[in-house]
């Protein structure tokens, strides 16, 4: 029941427009306060929290990384999965997206690197959601077309 509580007070909290990190902050001291009945167990926390050797996998993941992203075992890792995926529908689902395409020249350039999709003036306007909605519903078929 306190767990449900906690995770209603955040949610309300979130709800009220505040930025994530904010909430979480707000939120985590008045936790502190309500259990600790103040603000000057946070180092104690924290502290104790480092002293775990839990913790000592995360730097060793960052090197492993780098290891495997300089020695290319990443891209043997990709290739391999490719190959085994290529076949199904879908594949891995990995697409590239351009952003801020401006011009044509750069769309036929994306297209020629192999980009997927791209977005920006070159491709359409800006315009409000309503718009595109309204776009999307003319252009799709009726109901009684998709059911013959």
């Amino acid at each position: 029941m306190t767990v449900a509580l906690i995770l209603a007070g955040l949610v309300l909290l979130l709800f009220t427009g505040l930025p994530i990190f904010a909430g979480l902050a707000l939120f985590g001291g008045a936790l502190l306060v309500a259990t600790q009945g103040g603000l000057g167990s946070i180092s104690e926390v924290i502290f104790g929290e480092l002293n775990r050797y839990l913790l000592v996998a995360i730097p060793l993941f960052a090197y492993m990384a780098h290891i495997m992203i300089r020695g290319k075992i990443v891209d043997d890792l990709y290739d391999t999965a490719y190959t085994l995926t290529r076949h199904l529908p879908g594949g891995l689902g990995i697409a590239t997206i351009a952003e801020f395409v401006e011009d044509d020249a750069v769309l036929q350039r994306l297209a020629a690197l192999g980009v997927d999709y791209a977005q920006g003036y070159a491709v359409g306007m800006p315009r409000p959601m309503d718009e595109h909605l309204q776009a999307a519903a003319a252009a799709a078929p009726p109901a009684a077309a998709l059911l013959g």
